[in-house]
């Protein structure tokens, strides 16, 4: 009967808790999806697959779930009590139309602009952690058209927790002013100990056009496969020169919005030290 007993006992905390967990994410054709990032939904943890699609994730509850995100595809959440130790989880491809941003011929783009803000000063900082995203628009002024060679971005602080960082370009919503589709068909992202105070990401291989109306430049922290503490941060270099509000937030893919983002006594809103290599 104390045997009994005890086993009942038990019962909740297995039903609840498990070391780990391990799966692969492919899409329909069972290719991996290497880079693809996998976040608890009640604990700002997470981590990212191998290049086999692997993933693990550890002291998990079943109480929880999972959002696998991966920017060629359709988001999916799954409660981890649907999933199963080694599970293979398929992701839909997100097909979306893009507005000519991909060169077919480069040998006309010779010389090059530096756009954005990466060379003002720095007198500022946005602070943000796991799961948070900046967006910096980054307009066509000189209404020109140009292949995409790089961004380049400064960071100012690390922070305690080693996050890496992913970085999107993004079409502007005319209507709305937010990001809306990834230009970057794939996950870009620069591991934690690659990341510098200046950091420049060429993009030159991906043949990228600037759209006439300018274009989103994303920066994600994402989640480290450990827990954060809560005054765990990490910042991006800022100044204070721009009088429009051209930066937007979000949280874990959630809407974007513009309330998080101070403005200062002179007028001019705070801005990231984020740039774009253009040549034309």
């Amino acid at each position: 009967m104390k045997y009994l007993l005890i086993q009942l006992l038990l019962v909740p905390s297995l039903m609840f808790a498990q070391p780990n967990i391990r799966g692969a994410i492919v899409n329909k054709h069972k290719d991996p999806l290497p880079l693809t990032n996998i976040v608890l939904q009640n604990r700002a943890v997470g981590t990212i697959t191998n290049e086999k699609g692997e993933f693990i994730l550890s002291n998990i509850t079943t109480a929880d779930s999972i959002k696998i995100t991966n920017i060629a595809y359709y988001s999916k959440v799954i409660a981890i009590s649907n999933l199963r130790n080694n599970d293979t989880i398929i992701l839909d491809e997100n097909i979306q139309q893009l507005n000519d941003i991909v060169l077919k011929n480069l040998s006309k783009y010779k010389e090059e602009i530096k756009l954005g803000f990466d060379n003002y000063s720095n007198n500022g900082e946005f602070k943000f952690g796991p799961g948070n995203q900046i967006a910096l628009f980054i307009a066509n002024k000189l209404e020109i058209e140009g292949w995409i060679k790089g961004v380049s971005f400064k960071v100012k602080e690390l922070g305690k927790c080693k996050n890496s960082m992913r970085i999107r370009l993004m079409q502007m919503d005319t209507l709305h002013f937010k990001p809306s589709i990834d230009i970057l068909e794939e996950n870009i992202i620069i591991k934690s100990g690659d990341l510098k105070k200046s950091n420049y990401l060429d993009l030159s291989t991906y043949k990228i056009m600037l759209p006439k109306e300018g274009i989103f430049i994303v920066l994600e922290w994402l989640y480290p496969d450990r827990d954060c503490d809560k005054n765990s941060y990490a910042s991006i270099s800022a100044n204070l020169v721009e009088p429009s509000n051209i930066v937007l937030f979000n949280f874990r893919d959630k809407a974007w919005s513009k309330d998080s983002r101070p403005r200062l006594p002179n007028g001019n809103y705070m801005t990231p030290n984020i740039g774009l290599r253009v040549a034309y």
